[in-house]
């Protein structure tokens, strides 16, 4: 009977000992992680500017197609598509005929 006693002692001793232990190391991946977030937090991220260059494909009068080009300049990705958003309100404005299907963007 004694024998048995000290057996469930050691069984739910070393169960403890592992728990605590597992309890330690989750704390220190949860420290990792907490710093991981405030460097990421820090991080600056540059935007890159590339050509942007928008083509809408029109149809003459006289039967002929043809392309207009916009180009924006050096723009980011969302500053690209603002300026194609814009340059078409313009040509919209002046009455050019064309349909979204003939639209195209050329960044970078």
């Amino acid at each position: 009977m004694r024998k048995n006693i000290f057996y469930a002692l050691a069984i739910i001793g070393f169960s403890n000992a592992s728990f605590a232990a597992d309890m330690i190391a989750k704390e220190k991946d949860l420290n990792k992680i907490i710093q991981f977030t405030e460097n990421v937090e820090q991080i600056t991220v540059e935007e890159t500017k590339r050509p942007c260059t928008v083509y809408v494909r029109i149809t003459n009068p006289d039967g002929s197609s043809g392309s207009i080009p916009g180009r924006g300049g050096s723009l980011t990705w969302d500053d690209c598509g603002k300026y194609k958003d814009k340059f078409l309100a313009d040509l919209r404005e002046s009455n050019v005929k064309f349909t979204d299907d003939d639209v195209s963007v050329n960044w970078g």
